[in-house]
């Protein structure tokens, strides 16, 4: 060795495993035995005159006073060679826990960081919100203890955390569930603190939006859409017609002469209807909208009780008329309360698009 060394010799250093076993205490995994006999001399100086990563992981963790080492379970092999360079090195070692892997919930393969849907950023630049997505992570591998609860602020988080509850098994990153998440944490800023959800918005609308609306106005479509919205980014998709009316183009149905197709050209959606009740609604729109005699049709009730009085009058069934009224409208068969789209946008546009629909 000394003539190598004299040499100039490139040499790495090793660490002289001794003979016999090592139990740990792991938080999360209770008791584990490792034979030392199972491990190799392994490198602890590069030939650069570098430490490998598992010296200077023992000697910055102890330098920094760290006293618990959280790490994910494909660390546990890396224990023994741990533990026998803080003792080798007099030091006091952590306390180790380590959580069971996240894992594709398609093939159940390890959720890489590599993956973009593996990147907290990636959610964030998606609209979830931040609260949202520490409550999902949060329930990956632990349960809280004597309660069904999976809602839970950062704070209730704090207080109810210990990894002495973390699972030992594998937990699958569902996204859907993700998405549910965030719908409930959506609803309770909006019921709590809508101006937060407001100002997340009004930073993603079209400038033309802004330029002919205000934040109260947001807000009154935000509570109202309450229900549809699972991520505040949906609002430019789901939320249009409140900016833009609808442009429905009307198609014979060749297969079925007793059809009209109805097309929405901003979002592409195609609904069915009848031809009796397209006509029962223009009907309904001549005897009531486009006579001058319309002003106590002023309200949602006064509205939605004399269409109810038509449609029994002219035996068509109200729930078709109701949705031709939301196509109409809107430009989709599902939505906020209709009631809601009239407070919203005022009786005057609604009647200015109920007519237009019929002008195509």
């Amino acid at each position: 060795i000394n003539d190598l060394l004299a040499q100039n010799k490139p040499y790495t250093v090793r660490m002289l495993i001794p003979s016999g076993e090592i139990i740990v205490d792991d938080l999360v995994f209770g008791k584990m035995n490792f034979n030392y006999n199972d491990l190799e001399d392994f490198i602890i100086m590069k030939s650069d005159g570098f430490p490998t990563y598992h010296l200077a992981n023992v000697v910055d963790d102890s330098q920094m006073q760290v006293s618990h080492v959280i790490r994910g379970e494909e660390w546990i092999s890396s224990i023994p060679k741990h533990i026998l360079l803080y003792n080798q090195l007099k030091l006091v070692p952590p306390k180790f826990s380590h959580l069971p892997l996240l894992v594709n919930i398609d093939d159940r393969s390890k959720l890489s960081k590599r993956q973009a849907h593996a990147s907290v950023q990636y959610y964030i630049d998606k609209g979830f919100l931040p609260e949202a997505i520490i409550n999902f992570v949060s329930l990956l591998g632990w349960t809280p203890e004597s309660t069904n609860q999976e809602i839970f602020t950062i704070d209730e988080l704090i207080e109810l955390f210990s990894l002495e509850r973390v699972h030992k098994y594998a937990s699958a990153v569902n996204i859907n569930k993700l998405i549910w998440f965030n719908s409930m944490h959506l609803r309770n800023f909006i019921d709590n603190d809508l101006n937060k959800v407001i100002e997340l918005v009004w930073e993603k609308i079209p400038e033309e939006w802004k330029n002919k609306t205000n934040k109260e106005f947001i807000g009154k479509v935000i509570k109202a859409m309450k229900e549809r919205l699972e991520l505040h980014s949906d609002f430019n998709e789901k939320c249009r017609y409140f900016f833009e009316p609808p442009v429905i183009v009307q198609h014979v149905v060749e297969s079925d002469l007793k059809m009209i197709s109805l097309e929405c050209k901003q979002t592409n959606l195609t609904f069915l209807v009848g031809k009796d009740v397209l006509k029962c609604f223009a009907k309904f729109n001549d005897f009531y909208l486009v006579k001058d005699d319309n002003t106590n049709l002023t309200t949602w009730e006064s509205f939605f009780s004399t269409l109810k009085q038509f449609c029994r009058s002219e035996k068509i069934p109200v729930k078709d008329m109701t949705m031709l009224l939301r196509v109409a409208l809107t430009g989709d068969d599902k939505g906020c309360q209709l009631n809601d789209v009239f407070a919203i946008l005022g009786f005057s546009e609604c009647y200015n698009r109920i007519s237009s629909f019929f002008l195509k």
